[in-house]
């Protein structure tokens, strides 16, 4: 682990407290023993984490876990994926421990990592997603070069993630599904950035197909006018606690979100079929046409 020295001077810098420059810092160090232990061939990260360190840097918001969605086959036993990792972790000056064991045969398992080092010490949440691979495959991105890079020892690497528009897609769901403040917050971020927004509607439509579950885009715009944001579960994950004010947030979402509107005759059939999946060749043509984009 990094000298307590350089994580208070990226916490400076990042504007956050200590321990989640810590935390953020040891996720670092774990993905890096997951990608040197083969782990990560067999994972897609997504999520809060994949958003931060793959596609917005120190832009975006810092995260506290760990999301991946298993890519084929079977896991056995979710021990299997700490068995050399976990050992490794005392080569960088720290320790790993899994507590709160969790599982879910057909959704996921999940887990509390804990760490501890010289100086400090602290949990992540860890969880592998079961229900459904990733409908456009995965991505090799490089981790986002943070300040305290020049002191772990290791370079930037690569890692396999799900393309942007699946984490948003994925995150919209989550936001429908449970409106987090969180979630919202990570919306906004994407509210005016550049993605393909044609491609995340339809996607949108397939991830709520996937788990069977009815989904109105204009439902989910006008919850989300409607909740209200609690910034305290938030501002000690953004730079300075600096985030605008709530209605420039919801606006920003409700205008640049319309778009999940824009449904053509088929995506409101896949729609209508939710319950029965009765129009599995229509899905599975439209998932291989999203591949081609």
């Amino acid at each position: 682990m990094i000298e307590l020295r350089h994580v208070d001077h990226y916490a400076s810098a990042s504007g956050v407290d200590r321990s989640v420059a810590e935390r953020d810092v040891v996720l670092t160090y774990v993905l890096k023993l997951m990608k040197e232990d083969g782990v990560l061939e067999k994972l897609a990260l997504k999520g809060g984490t994949c958003i931060r360190k793959i596609y917005l840097g120190r832009t975006g918001r810092f995260s506290e876990d760990l999301d991946f969605t298993l890519l084929g086959g079977d896991l056995n036993e979710f021990d299997d994926l700490f068995t050399v990792f976990v050992r490794k972790a005392r080569n960088h000056g720290f320790t790993l421990s899994i507590d709160n064991f969790r599982k879910s045969w057909d959704e996921s398992y999940a887990c509390d990592l804990h760490y501890t080092h010289e100086w400090g010490s602290g949990s992540l949440k860890f969880e592998v997603s079961l229900r459904e691979e990733p409908a456009l495959g995965v991505v090799y991105r490089g981790i986002y070069p943070e300040l305290y890079f020049r002191y772990t020892g290791f370079e930037t690497f690569e890692i396999p993630c799900m393309r942007l528009e699946e984490v948003l897609a994925e995150k919209i769901r989550a936001t429908y599904q449970r409106t987090t403040t969180r979630d919202i917050y990570d919306l906004y971020q994407f509210a005016l950035r550049p993605y393909d927004r044609a491609l995340v509607k339809r996607l949108v439509v397939m991830k709520f197909w996937n788990i069977r579950s009815d989904y109105s885009p204009r439902s989910l715009l006008e919850k989300l006018m409607r909740k209200r944001i609690s910034f305290e579960d938030l501002e000690y994950l953004i730079k300075d606690k600096e985030h605008p004010p709530e209605h420039e947030i919801k606006e920003a979402i409700n205008t640049n979100y319309s778009y999940l509107e824009e449904l053509d005759n088929d995506y409101r059939r896949i729609l209508g079929d939710v319950k029965r999946h009765e129009e599995q060749t229509l899905v599975k043509a439209k998932i291989a046409e999203m591949r081609t984009r």
